[in-house]
């Protein structure tokens, strides 16, 4: 047993969703995704709702498509 988990092991498949600062909302709104920060979290933070969070992770899991393209990665979600 291996205690690498990666694109190698054939049991499991990940995406850690990475928001900046979390706040509050009421509704879901536009949000973006990147492959990296694009903001310093120190002196520039963005803000992501945690809903969006919510409805991205559960795009990731009706979206076979979209799952694939995040597969094994770590995507950093802003709102508009």
């Amino acid at each position: 047993m291996t205690n690498v988990i990666g694109e190698n092991n054939s049991k499991i498949e990940w995406i850690a969703v990475r928001p900046d600062t979390l706040i509050n909302e009421e509704k879901v709104s536009d949000y973006n995704i990147f492959e990296s920060i694009q903001r310093s979290p120190v002196s520039n933070a963005g803000k992501t709702s945690r809903i969006n969070v919510a409805q991205f992770i559960v795009e990731l899991l009706h979206n076979n498509e979209l799952w694939n393209v995040w597969k094994f990665r770590m995507p950093v979600i802003y709102n508009k």
